[in-house]
């Protein structure tokens, strides 16, 4: 039945990448970890996805309710270069899914236990437009809201991020 999770839409698009390799797990030690709703201030390289709105988009022929689920993802790099590199890379993955399986491991926090599940994700399609086309964005250098009207560079980071939606179900 369409909206029933186990999981954010966030978190199986995380282990999507992961298993494209597109990422790695938060805690693995390897390059580019993946994290869902909350971005560390280490390493430099990293993925930071949010779950967004659900998109109902209504019944098909056979009555069954379409849904997508909103999605941000965020990527910061210490090079223009690289993160313009990493995040194309992942563009171009994305816009290619047609119904991948992808598995969840199980999860604990805070002493709940969330099952691990397994997901089809039928396809992605971004979302907003940047003059005209629905690219990505590359937002300048990591900035923070100084004590006076100015904003100024916190690091010489560099932040990334493009939206969409994502129509998958559990399977």
């Amino acid at each position: 039945m369409p909206g029933l999770l186990y999981h954010s839409a966030a978190t199986v698009i995380k282990y999507l990448l992961i298993g494209a390799g597109h990422g790695s797990a938060s805690l693995s030690g390897d390059s580019w970890p993946i994290f869902v709703g909350n971005e560390p201030s280490t390493p430099d390289e990293v993925i930071t996805l949010y779950a967004r709105n659900l998109f109902h988009k209504g019944k098909d022929h056979r009555g069954e309710v379409s849904e997508f689920y909103g999605l941000d993802l965020r990527l910061r790099a210490s090079e223009y270069a690289l993160g313009d590199y990493k995040i194309l890379s992942i563009k171009d993955y994305l816009d290619k899914v047609n119904n991948v399986r992808v598995d969840v491991p199980s999860m604990t926090s805070v002493g709940v236990v969330v099952p691990g599940a397994t997901y089809s994700v039928a396809n992605f399609t971004r979302t907003g437009t940047y003059r005209g086309t629905t690219h990505y964005l590359h937002l300048g250098k990591e900035r923070s809201q100084t004590s006076g009207t100015d904003i100024v560079p916190v690091s010489q980071r560099e932040i990334f991020t493009f939206s969409g939606k994502v129509n998958l179900r559990m399977i």
